[in-house]
């Protein structure tokens, strides 16, 4: 937030940024901006940055500019001033306007001398010399350029602010659940110009994630990875690659966001999503609302937009800068601050631990040459508020009925089996701490020497209790496929008996019928003895 406060106070940062793809190349410097300023570059130096190099211009060049250059008949070129008479004896329109002018240079030339070099000197009536754009401790010849300070200042200060912002990187594809970001840590910790490293959510059932090691700039990179290839981290190979390159930083999204309706529809998604995560992250609470949500909402009441017409069979694109503007700063407060995506409608939660800050932005793209149906419009619409109303939603947990149902756990019951289950009576007032080895009298005395000798084995239980009833309370936890019953679908071409065409032949005893009338089978061996009583 303290870089956002930065960068709206540096003059004219906003000017000509316009989130739309035809602007690729102002919308990343101002990505670049931002971050030098969350980096720590002072906001002095985001001044002589940004500040414009105007080349002066030199005696030669204005002489160059005096003179036209013709043709004459044999077609060879002669340089003419603007001064010089026709070859018909007559003067150009401006010749006797000049007269009284080219008088007084002539005087002014006897008091002038013209140096090899280009450089005026002027003699003062005492006769001293006197030169323009010489410097006393520049060479001889020598002309003191001012943007040439000024693009070395620029160079300085851009080297200054770029210190913490250009890294390199190496990237591991798939680590399993056993490897921590501590491991990673200390293994890359041996090399120079380690400073940071960053792992993504689980990718999938397996709980496999990427990582992301980043190293200063100046190191070399690529050996400290051919060393990394050759380390295994608890029997894994780490396969390590050098990470590349963002290539594509400015990337486009659907030309239906140009429209002002669609425009209009976003900077309403735009502040409900500014509103939920400035009081997620304790922003601008109380009574001080956010300055830029306030002048949204005044500019949306001051100039409201029409609607399009319900039953038009096409809608002409209306695009207004002035609103593009405002749906512009929104955003860029989104990406900015709270690391949101709008246009891609996703949030980069772990951005300050990756390599590249601010890497990636989503924009508008070209606008489009054909008309827009409304269907369209309604589900770019409809889709972006579902989007939104998903991001707000995030955090949201379930009911504590649902909880209790899932089957929630209690620290002070877990606790009890845990004291319970590290008790064990070895004779009559003889009880055995096998976490320690020692025997106590009586099982109080084992329960005691827990609570205090074994304190961090408790708060594991504790922590081991609260994980698993927030895990029962996120609705978007990883739950095992639900396998649903198809319904029987009858092959193309297949009638059903009622619908099957009659076929005129003898009816035939089914062969189940058969059977039934046959007596039972009797599976008594024929070699043995009749079941006699012999007395």
């Amino acid at each position: 937030c303290e870089a956002w406060e930065k960068l709206t106070s540096v003059d004219k940062v906003f000017e000509g940024s316009f989130l739309d793809i035809t602007n690729e190349k102002n919308v990343i410097d101002l990505l670049e901006t931002a971050v030098m300023l969350m980096e720590g570059a002072s906001e002095e130096d985001i001044k002589t940055i940004r500040t414009s190099v105007v080349k002066m211009e030199t005696d030669g060049d204005s002489a160059e500019g005096d003179k036209a250059e013709v043709e004459n008949e044999d077609g060879e070129k002669k340089g003419r001033s603007k001064f010089d008479r026709g070859e018909d004896g007559s003067d150009d329109e401006n010749s006797e306007k000049n007269e009284g002018k080219d008088e007084e240079a002539k005087k002014h030339e006897e008091g002038t001398e013209r140096t090899d070099e280009g450089i005026s000197v002027k003699t003062d009536p005492d006769g001293k010399m006197e030169t323009d754009n010489v410097d006393a401790s520049a060479e001889d010849g020598e002309v003191n350029d001012p943007s040439d300070k000024l693009e070395a200042k620029r160079r300085e200060a851009l080297k200054r602010a770029q210190t913490h912002t250009k890294y390199s990187s190496i990237f591991m594809r798939s680590l399993p659940p056993s490897i921590s970001r501590q491991d990673i840590s200390n293994m890359c910790k041996k090399f120079d110009g380690f400073i940071r490293v960053a792992f993504s959510h689980p990718q999938d059932d397996r709980f496999y994630r990427r990582c992301w090691v980043t190293f200063d700039a100046t190191v070399n990179i690529k050996d400290i990875c051919w060393n990394l290839n050759n380390v295994r981290l608890k029997e894994v190979e780490l396969n390590p690659v050098v990470n590349r390159d963002l290539t594509r930083r400015c990337r486009p999204m659907s030309s239906l966001a140009n429209h002002n309706t669609i425009m209009k529809a976003d900077i309403k998604n735009l502040m409900l999503l500014i509103k939920n995560f400035d009081e997620k992250y304790e922003l601008y609470t109380g009574k001080q609302p956010n300055p830029i949500v306030l002048k949204a909402e005044k500019y949306m009441e001051e100039h409201p937009v029409e609607d399009d017409p319900k039953n038009a069979d096409e809608i002409q694109l209306c695009y207004d800068k002035n609103l593009s503007a405002v749906a512009d700063i929104l955003t860029l407060y989104l990406r900015l601050v709270h690391s949101v995506d709008y246009y891609n409608h996703s949030e980069y939660r772990n951005e300050d631990e990756m390599p590249n800050r601010c890497g990636i932005i989503h924009v508008r793209g070209e606008p489009p040459s054909n008309p827009i149906m409304p269907f369209e419009m309604n589900d770019y619409v409809k889709k972006f508020v579902e989007k939104c109303n998903g991001m707000i939603n995030e955090g949201a947990r379930l009911d504590e009925e649902e909880i209790k149902k899932l089957g929630t756990k209690d620290e002070e019951e877990e606790i009890k089996k845990f004291i319970e289950a590290n008790t064990q009576q070895l004779g009559p007032e003889k009880y055995l701490c096998p976490l320690s080895g020692k025997k106590f009298k009586g099982p109080e005395f084992v329960k005691k020497h827990l609570l205090v000798k074994h304190l961090d084995k408790i708060e594991a239980v504790r922590n081991e209790v609260k994980f698993f009833n927030r895990y029962l309370a996120d609705p978007k936890r990883p739950n095992d496929p639900v396998q649903t019953i198809q319904p029987f679908r009858p092959p193309p071409g297949h009638m059903p008996p009622s619908h099957a065409p009659m076929r005129h032949h003898n009816h035939q005893p089914d062969r189940r019928d058969s059977y039934t009338n046959r007596p039972v089978a009797s599976y008594k061996d024929l070699d043995a003895p009749d079941d006699v009583e012999i007395f």
